[in-house]
This record gives structure tokens, sequence and C-alpha cells, in this order.
């Protein structure tokens, strides 16, 4: 495992110490961990699977062949983006604590480390607490919170429950209604800014939950329906989008200060690229232009 570490020297140097007293415990369940202890791929085994032609099938092949050296080379790379940042050490112990959580904040931060070049790690609000990150858009300072929800325990029990091959088709039933977690989502995170007074943004990373961004949309906006409508004297109909109100919100938080929520999704491809195939922006008091100009991190890979 140590050799495999050293391939990516960014983590040594970060890590190698917690490391190493993970591994005198017998800590080995950390998922950074288990990916060290995957070791370095069979490159040549990959490389004869890509020159037998690439199908659905042989690129889930190759992504768990490569899945942990994936995970761990990005994580190397955005680490080293912010390496040199104030504050790293919060950053590192999230990661410590929960990788997912820790992996989403590195990587966020390291992405709008590029696109606009001044951030801070960890800035004090006024309210006394803490959030991941600052950036300065338009002159102005905004503070973000990134949240990585994790699946739930009853839609984990059905999916393991009622899983089958690739090739037959999915039987789903008694999928639970995940309406409170949505809802519990928004409103932990909403906690954060809480009488902060500041311009904020809350970005969740959605890769390992089964919230989508517009379970999130419909818990802020109001569930989405269509409806027709048709014209009696020319028999023309038209499709038209509605929002129904929705009561998830006992005491509605106050939403004065929060510009928008970011949603987003990511895998690797058949290269180990991560590449974000779901970006969901929810405008709430921002400019949708200033939503989409803070999107375009999201296509920047990191260097």
């Amino acid at each position: 495992m140590g050799n495999y570490l050293s391939k990516f020297p960014t983590l040594e140097f970060f890590l190698k110490n917690w490391v190493e007293r993970e591994l005198s415990s017998k800590k080995n369940e950390h998922i950074l961990l288990h990916y060290l202890s995957e070791g370095e791929p069979n490159w040549a085994k990959i490389e004869s699977l890509k020159k037998g032609g690439i199908d659905a099938a042989t690129c889930i092949i190759i992504d768990e062949l490569q899945n942990n050296h994936n995970y761990l080379t990005t994580l190397d790379a955005y680490l080293n983006i912010v390496r040199n940042e104030p504050h790293l050490d919060k950053l590192l112990e999230h990661l410590k604590q929960d990788f997912w959580q820790g992996y989403s904040e590195i990587e966020i931060t390291a992405l709008f480390k590029q696109q606009f070049n001044l951030i801070e790690l960890e800035p004090k609000l006024k309210n006394g607490k803490s959030v991941d990150f600052s950036f300065v858009l338009n002159k102005k300072k905004i503070f973000v919170e990134v949240n990585t929800p994790k699946m739930g325990q009853k839609i984990s029990e059905v999916l393991k429950k009622h899983s089958v091959n690739i090739r037959d088709k999915p039987k789903v039933f008694d999928v639970p209604d995940n309406t409170e977690r949505v809802k519990d989502i928004i409103l932990r995170e909403f906690d954060h800014f809480n009488r902060a007074e500041v311009p904020s943004l809350i970005i969740y990373n959605l890769s390992n939950s089964e919230v989508h961004g517009n379970d999130i949309g419909d818990r802020l906006l109001g569930t989405a329906y269509v409806e027709i409508i048709t014209d009696k004297t020319t028999g023309n109909s038209s499709l038209n989008w509605r929002r129904k109100a929705d009561t998830v919100f006992i005491n509605d938080p106050d939403l004065k200060n929060l510009g928008g929520i970011i949603c987003y999704k990511g895998a690797f491809n058949i290269k180990g690229q991560m590449k974000f195939y779901s970006l969901d922006l929810i405008s709430i008091t921002s400019p949708i232009s200033d939503m989409q100009r803070i999107a375009q991190s999201f296509l920047s890979e990191p260097h």
C-alpha cells in the first residue's frame, strides 16, 4: 500500500502519517484505505479490453478495474490545486471522517479556485458558524456550503433486494418516499446561514444519493406538473408547465440571501476523466446568468 500511495504525491504528503496510523490500528474500513489496498489496476488487461470493442458491458468492467485509481488520481489533482490554501486542514479532517463529504468539498473548492481564483476556506460568519468556502463573483463574496447526501437505508435495502442482471428488466417496488429526507437535507444546509445575512450558495453532490435535483427543486418551488389547455374554438391543445404549492415546509426558511442551489452528479469516462453529466441549477435570488457562470466551474478539468 505504501508503494501505491507514493504514486499520488499530494495525498502522500498530507495523509501518509494518517494512513500509517490507521493501518497500524487495523482500521481498514475507510474508503481511502480500501482504494489504496486495491492497488494499481492491471493496465494491460484494460488496454486489451479496449481493443476488443467498446460496448456497455465492457465499459462497466473497465470502470470497475480502475475505479479506485480514478478516484485517487482525481483527488490528488484536486488537492494539489488547493494545497497552499489556509485552513486546508479542515477539509482534510472532513476527508478522514467521511470520505465522500471530504472528497466533494475538495473537488468543489478546487474547481471554483480554477474558475474564480480567489477563494477562502472555512470563512467564519457573524452567526458564529463556518461554511466550507467563499469565492468572489462580480466583486461580491459568495459563501458556499457543500453537502453529500447519502442514500437512505430503506432505499439501499430495496436496491439490494431487487438488484438484477444488466440484461434483465429491473423490477422495482416498495420504493420509499424520500420527501422527508429531501426536506431534512435542505433545512440542514439552510441552518448554516441562519442570521448570517450573507450571499450564499448551496451545492449538493448527488452522485451517491437517491435524491435528484428536481426533488430539491420541487421542495423549494412547488411540484411541477403539466396542464393541457384546449381551445374549444379551434380544437388546438397546448402544454403548459405549472407548479403546485409544496407543503414540505411548515415554517419556510428565509431565502432572501440564498442565491441558489447547484445539484450535480459525476462519473468517470472510459479514459478515467471525471465528467459532470447532470447539473441542475436552482436560481433563488441570483440571476440565472450568474448561476450559469458559476456552473462553468464544473467544465474545467483539474490541472
